[in-house]
């Protein structure tokens, strides 16, 4: 049974290229899409998604609030959080409202793909790996 994956982005250009990217994982398929944290929790209420992959910066409803109110709904559904920004801040945002993963949109996608792997199969158990290697990676390129 594939792994379904609701993703939750305010710019469709963004949603399109994270459709095209979760194509790339035969072992996923897309649930469905939403354009900001109210639409994502309200599809996920409905569609059950395995995983949310969802921005943090949107309107009506940023993408913290939308995993809080997600993880209240007492259902599977793991969140990873993006961000256009990495810090230590964002990844504790994330952590904090109960995301299972955070991770930077300009992170390559072989990398992405690895990480939301990670989370789909082993849950927040994998959150610190996941946000560590990720931040690392921003930390090395910020210091070339």
């Amino acid at each position: 049974m594939p792994v379904k994956i609701l993703i939750a982005d305010d710019y469709a250009a963004f949603r399109e290229f994270l459709k095209s990217f979760v194509a790339k994982m035969p072992e996923t398929c897309i649930a469905g899409e939403a354009a900001d944290g109210e639409e994502a929790v309200q599809l996920v209420s409905h569609l059950k998604p395995d995983l949310v992959l969802m921005d943090i910066e949107m309107p009506r409803m940023d993408g913290l609030e939308a995993t809080r109110q997600i993880k209240a709904l007492s259902t599977p559904t793991k969140v990873v959080l993006l961000s256009a920004l990495a810090d230590e801040a964002r990844s504790k945002g994330a952590a904090d409202c109960g995301a299972d993963g955070f991770l930077v949109k300009g992170t390559n996608v072989r990398e992405m793909i690895t990480a939301l792997r990670k989370v789909a199969t082993h849950g927040s158990e994998a959150r610190q790996a996941v946000d560590a290697q990720f931040l690392a990676k921003e930390d090395e390129v910020s210091c070339t």
